[in-house]
């Protein structure tokens, strides 16, 4: 098989919801599969890069907020997106992911899926530990042993060494793809992305979606 495509994402980013709707189809066209892999834009935006989240940095902040709705659009994704701030604090999502996907890596999967579709299709309040506990029980998990989860010591550390081994690898946005050594930031570049899995080369050809000029 080929290698997989390594998606970087953050449980508060509206774009990494889009691409997280279209990842695993766009691996599947290619004979690949998709390693999911939250983690933390306060960490490597605001800490390490000293930027300002997208949406508060003055300018750029309302066009993404005109962006993203076109976007989904074009990509045939529902999205609504929160009055006012869209900010939240993603990391106890993040720990109820690596919590489930050391024990069943593909319901880790599916509840990711299902917490994006929760915020941007229905505005819930993923942060809530109870709303991830219930998510999980749907699941067959227990809902306490998640909460039990989110506390444990080895789970926190599991985060943080996702982390830094996103950092270590360059990841800085939130989508970010990995592919045969090839970085890709943004829901914008999937389609570069499928362009490299499907050619495995930066050569143009006729009809693609920037034909020579």
């Amino acid at each position: 098989m080929p290698a997989p495509i390594d998606f970087y994402f953050d449980f508060l980013s509206p774009f990494g919801y889009l691409a997280a709707m279209k990842i695993d189809d766009l691996a599947a066209r290619h004979n690949r599969t998709a390693n999911w892999h939250p983690f933390l834009l306060g960490i490597t935006v605001v800490k390490i890069m000293g930027l300002k989240p997208l949406l508060d940095t003055p300018l750029k902040g309302p066009y993404l907020l005109r962006d993203m709705p076109r976007l989904a659009k074009l990509l045939n994704v529902p999205l609504k997106l929160p009055e006012g701030d869209v900010m939240f604090d993603s990391l106890p999502a993040a720990r109820a992911f690596y919590w489930m996907h050391d024990q069943r890596p593909d319901k880790a999967k599916t509840f990711a899926k299902r917490l994006y579709m929760l915020r941007f299709q229905e505005i819930a309040d993923i942060a809530d530990p109870e709303r991830l506990a219930v998510e999980a029980q749907a699941l067959g998990f227990s809902g306490n042993a998640l909460l039990d989860g989110l506390q444990d010591p080895a789970v926190k550390q599991r985060v943080k060494e996702a982390v830094d081994e996103a950092v270590g690898r360059g990841v800085f946005g939130s989508p970010f793809f990995i592919v045969d050594g090839e970085p890709f930031w943004g829901c914008d570049r999937l389609w570069m992305l499928d362009h490299w899995l499907a050619h495995g080369d930066w050569v143009a050809r006729p009809g693609g979606p920037l034909p020579p000029v």
